[in-house]
């Protein structure tokens, strides 16, 4: 098998698991507990919460850990917009966003908040002067995402969140599909709301986190007891956040080692794929991450394409992973005005840590001889 799904999950490492294991097992206890086994369950949490604030340059006290990216967008974009301190109703998002923000956006739009979704251009990027002609008087939020995840495309994030402050609003981001590649740094690039994951950077699924800048109002989405600064209300899931903890640190220590190993692999893929008649590449290098690389086939369908690569071990996708019971075209990839000759036809390729160069020649080369078979093409 050849696992070239990376943008959707990754597995947990050894190591990550390794820092689980003890709180499944002899340090099950209760975080919020006065007693002593309970505070070193409590230390683990802490643990975490200090690396991950190392690693984006924020306060340990902006770290808020959730359930994962969909909550922490949900809690970005609802908590920011529901706070009895805001009086303003209009929002700023873009028409490619993942769908936790979108949803969010379209829950807010039924209780009488407006919300602009602004196109992007022929790559997925939101440009400066669009943004700010969407500004009103009544906008206190941006929300636009750092890295798609359905093309890797690579937005300007410090430029965004700059004008969104020109004009008096909050800049939420999500970085999701950011941290395996891309330095994260609050501070640099001024974003007041980054929300994250855990599985996406070889740690546990069901696990991520919020950065929330601190002094910037937020309601709580979830009641109950005081945890996460009364912000997330639920006991915390310490083996998760105890492995989201050294996922990070690993994460740190390794991304640009991965990154550029990545860059190399895409690159040889481009070099084969690029150019041939019938295919269209929809994530070039120049502006996108080096782990994502989204490919469209003239006049075939994708989920026939993925379906008999999966037969022959290789594993792919047609793109968002929560997306694929839908037979409806990307929106991602419909808001960048890919032909509708291909629009069909588009797949996501990702690669991870410790992905080999015979492993990505021999997807190529399957990839081709699919291509061919199922749908005739041949090479330009």
């Amino acid at each position: 098998m050849i696992y070239a799904d990376y943008a959707a999950t990754t597995p947990v490492r050894p190591e990550v698991l390794e820092a689980m294991i003890p709180y499944f097992t002899g340090h099950y206890f209760n975080p919020s507990s006065v007693y002593r086994e309970g505070r070193e369950a409590a230390l683990a949490v802490e643990n975490a919460r200090r690396i991950t604030a190392s690693c984006l340059n924020a306060g340990e006290d902006e770290i808020l850990f959730t359930s994962g990216g969909t909550e922490s967008d949900n809690l970005a974009v609802k908590g920011t917009a529901l706070h009895p301190d805001n009086k303003r109703r209009h929002i700023i998002t873009s028409s490619t966003e993942h769908h936790a923000v979108l949803e969010s956006c379209r829950f807010l739009e039924q209780y009488g908040f407006t919300v602009t979704y602004l196109p992007v251009d022929r790559l997925g990027r939101v440009r400066k002067e669009t943004l700010e002609a969407a500004f009103t008087p009544d906008t206190f939020l941006v929300s636009i995402m750092w890295v798609n995840n359905e093309t890797g495309v690579i937005q300007d994030i410090k430029t965004l969140a700059d004008a969104a402050h020109r004009h008096g609003c909050l800049f939420h981001t999500d970085a999701v599909q950011a941290m395996g590649t891309q330095t994260v740094d609050v501070k640099a690039t001024g974003v007041d709301l980054l929300s994250f994951s855990a599985h996406k950077i070889y740690g546990p699924k069901g696990c991520g986190a919020l950065y929330c800048r601190k002094g910037v109002p937020l309601k709580r989405l979830i009641s109950g007891g005081q945890q996460e600064r009364y912000l997330r209300a639920g006991t915390e899931n310490v083996p998760a956040v105890a492995g989201f903890g050294k996922a990070v640190e690993l994460l740190a220590s390794e991304r640009e080692r991965d990154a550029a190993a990545m860059e190399s692999l895409k690159t040889m893929m481009l070099n084969r794929l690029e150019g041939r008649n019938g295919i269209l590449v929809n994530s070039p290098a120049a502006a996108c991450v080096p782990s994502i690389l989204n490919l469209g086939f003239r006049e075939i369908e994708a989920e026939g394409l993925v379906f008999h690569l999966s037969r022959q071990g290789i594993l792919v996708s047609m793109g968002a992973a929560c997306d694929t019971k839908s037979v409806e075209p990307s929106h991602v990839l419909k808001a960048m005005g890919v032909p509708e000759e291909y629009l069909r036809g588009c797949i996501r390729i990702s690669l991870g840590h410790g992905m080999k160069r015979e492993e990505v020649e021999l997807l190529c080369g399957r990839l081709l001889e699919t291509v061919e078979r199922i749908g005739g093409l041949a090479d330009g």
